[in-house]
């Protein structure tokens, strides 16, 4: 598991709840963060193992920054 981060139905929430999100196996990833209205979905044909792949890992800090601002 990701440090700082729960599960809740198969989607990874943040420390404040204010955004989930979910990595698919195949490389793709959803975060959301309905309060603010804002969403990225990372789109990718990477088939990797584990919760983050190595090359996906920077791409999908950013994506969760972005949205949480930290």
């Amino acid at each position: 598991m990701e440090p700082g981060l729960d599960r809740g139905l198969a989607w990874l929430l943040t420390d404040d709840g204010n955004v989930v999100h979910h990595h698919g196996w195949t490389g793709t990833s959803l975060y959301l963060a309905p309060a603010s209205g804002r969403y990225i979905a990372i789109c990718t044909n990477a088939v990797y193992h584990g919760p983050l792949g190595p090359r996906l890992a920077p791409l999908c800090a950013l994506a969760r920054k972005t949205l949480t601002g930290t």
